[in-house]
């Protein structure tokens, strides 16, 4: 799997300016969160969490990475960021995908 399978990090970039932004500054915990229909999608989702490699629906199974502000991050900073923050992530991402169809998760990826 490891040396066929070159896609392990699927991105999905969110709008944090304009008419129809997808995420909010927290103020009280000074943090960014997706608005509310962001939420419910991801609650019906079903992936390995691309830090710490848990498998598993919601907010978790896609943690947001930015580099700084997300309304003011440009390409080359958020790439820079990114490639650090995933640099060997592979195996793990690879581990919690096995671990979790093993633990009864091929039911939600309709594998069953």
């Amino acid at each position: 799997m490891m040396q066929r399978n070159k896609v392990t990090h699927i991105y999905e970039l969110v709008k944090a300016y304009g008419s129809t932004m997808q995420i909010r500054f927290n103020r009280q915990d000074k943090r960014w969160d997706r608005v509310e229909a962001l939420v419910e999608k991801h609650a019906r989702e079903y992936a390995v969490n691309l830090l710490d490699g848990v498998y598993g629906p919601g907010e978790g199974h896609a943690p947001m990475v930015y580099a700084g502000d997300p309304r003011q991050d440009v390409p080359s900073a958020l790439r820079k960021h990114l490639t650090e923050t995933l640099r060997d992530r592979d195996a793990t991402i690879v581990q919690g995908w096995l671990q979790g169809i093993a633990e009864g998760g091929a039911e939600d990826l309709g594998l069953e």
